[in-house]
Formats: C-alpha cells, sequence, structure tokens
C-alpha cells in the first residue's frame, strides 16, 4: 500500500511541477500542443492592467487567430471595420515551452506571445509592444 502511495505521489507531482503557465492550469490531462491547436477568439484585452477590450474591439473587428497541429497558424480580423487583414504563418514552442514564437510567412521577422494561461477553452498571452515609447504589456485573452 505505502508503495502505491509513493508511486502515485510522485507521479503527480511531476505533473504539477511540469506547471509553465503563471496563471495556469496546474494540471491537464492534454498536451500543451492539443489544447493551443485550435480556433481561437479574441475575449479582452489588458495594456498595462487597463482594460483596453472596447478599445481593440472597435479596430481589430472578429479578431481570430486559428492554430493548427501542423505548426501553421492564420490572424484575421476587419481593421476599423473597413479592411480585412489577414495573414499566415508558422507557430513553435519556445525551448522552455512558455512561450510561442509566431514567424508570418515570407519573413523571418517573428513575435513571442508568452503564454500566461493555457485550458481547453481560454489561452490568456502576454505581449510586450518594444514599439511604443514607453514599453507596454498588452495581455490578449482568448476563447474558443
Amino acid at each position: 500500500m505505502k508503495k502505491i502511495f509513493f508511486s502515485a505521489f510522485i507521479i503527480l507531482s511531476a505533473f504539477i511541477s511540469c506547471n509553465k503557465f503563471e496563471d495556469g492550469p496546474a494540471f491537464s490531462l492534454h498536451t500543451k500542443n492539443h489544447r493551443v491547436a485550435n480556433e481561437w477568439y479574441l475575449d479582452q484585452v489588458f495594456e498595462d492592467g487597463v482594460d483596453k477590450t472596447l478599445d481593440y474591439a472597435g479596430i481589430y473587428v472578429h479578431y481570430r487567430m486559428i492554430l493548427k497541429r501542423d505548426n501553421s497558424y492564420n490572424l484575421s480580423y476587419r481593421y476599423a471595420g473597413s479592411i480585412d487583414y489577414n495573414e499566415d504563418g508558422t507557430w513553435l514552442w519556445n525551448k522552455e515551452k512558455t512561450d510561442i514564437i509566431f514567424t508570418k510567412n515570407n519573413s523571418s521577422t517573428t513575435t513571442d506571445w508568452k503564454v500566461l494561461r493555457l485550458k481547453e477553452k481560454e489561452w490568456w498571452i502576454e505581449y510586450i509592444d518594444e514599439n511604443s515609447n514607453p514599453a507596454k504589456t498588452i495581455d490578449f485573452h482568448f476563447v474558443r
């Protein structure tokens, strides 16, 4: 009985210690790739902790991100309600599997999103906008 309890404790500890995301989940039966490969819709946006969801919803209408298991992605939205934007490329996890690195097709430029939460129906990321003066932290909350 002690061996079973000890074995279960070791296995559970390994799973819990594998949590890499600040906001969870602490445990999941699904792999990171299984959870992230989905069709995601922008739900909330925070700039330096301030809710900017309504501002973004008016500018980036129907913001949608599709991540596929073959490591391709498609980003689409309607800018200011009138100009369609579509972007295709590839995505991959960084070495630590805490960030997703996006590379637009026909470009060597990458964009790094730190994953804060990755659940079956929630995906929260953090992006540091270095082009702003001063730089700002933007948190995007996606849902399926």
